[in-house]
């Protein structure tokens, strides 16, 4: 990181700890432009974001991440970033559905299954029963020769 970009995020930090979100967002944004979208960039800014309790926008920008390495393949890095998203956002039930998504692009559909089944849950328990629906349906793909999850 070059000492430009590590001065704005500096910068950042601080209008963040002033209560000036949306001058540091914008500082950010620029940051990662002018960065070309550098992954680490991205996830230092969601870092900074998360740390001054700022967590409902470093998801975006941890999604960003996350969506990357899982295009690229790089399924484990991709887990690693959902797993800090749904760190910051426990109860979301499509941080959930992502993460065991990227678990069965991975080809591990058992560990998914926890994951599937919690949001099916939350959804429920919201009475949002066509998402519900949705998510067993994910299930039911993911894993076509279990039986119990088509009951």
């Amino acid at each position: 990181m070059g000492s430009d970009v590590k001065q704005s995020l500096t910068t950042a930090e601080k209008l963040l700890k002033q209560g000036k979100v949306d001058d540091a967002v914008r500082l950010c944004d620029e940051v990662i432009d002018d960065s070309r979208g550098d992954l680490l960039t991205v996830n230092r800014v969601g870092d900074i974001l998360a740390a001054t309790g700022y967590g409902e926008r470093a998801v975006i920008y941890y999604s960003r991440i996350a969506d990357q390495f899982a295009r690229q393949g790089y399924y484990p890095k991709a887990i690693a970033i959902r797993k800090k998203i749904l760190r910051l956002t426990p109860d979301d039930p499509r941080a959930m559905v992502a993460l065991a998504d990227v678990y069965v692009a991975q080809e591990h559909p058992g560990e998914a299954r926890s994951f599937y089944l919690r949001a099916a849950d939350t959804l429920l328990q919201a009475k949002d029963f066509d998402a519900a629906k949705e998510v067993y349906s994910r299930l039911v793909t993911a894993e076509p020769d279990d039986p119990r999850h088509r009951v």
